[in-house]
């Protein structure tokens, strides 16, 4: 009985913590500052791609804004146009509009001149 009560104490402070928040509670996975574009918290409305999946059927499945879209679907006046493995298309009134999961990430490698390298 003493172990479940030092659990359970244990894990009240956490739980009022939370409980005390009036923001939606951040997702512990995502890196600082890689927040795609949209947040409760700031009132932006855009969309926002929060993951894509490839099911069984073959069919490629895009996460935008918490509701599960297909190639042709629409979200806020845009079409789902394609879904790739980092990202996705829409297009609307105003063209298209690309989603990623992450920044893109610019990458360089030295040169053969840099100094250091070979």
């Amino acid at each position: 009985m003493k172990p479940l009560l030092l659990i359970l104490l244990s894990c009240l402070p956490t739980l009022l913590c939370a409980a005390g928040e009036d923001s939606p509670l951040r997702d512990p996975t995502r890196p600082p500052g890689l927040d795609p574009g949209f947040s409760q918290a700031s009132g932006a409305q855009g969309p926002r791609l929060d993951a894509v999946k490839r099911i069984r059927s073959g069919k490629a499945l895009a996460l935008i804004n918490g509701v599960p879209l297909h190639v042709g679907d629409e979200i806020q006046g845009l079409r789902l146009v394609s879904i790739t493995g980092t990202g996705v298309v829409l297009e609307g009134p105003e063209g298209r509009q690309e989603l990623r999961l992450t920044p893109a990430v610019e990458r360089s490698l030295p040169g053969r001149g840099a100094t250091g390298g070979k």
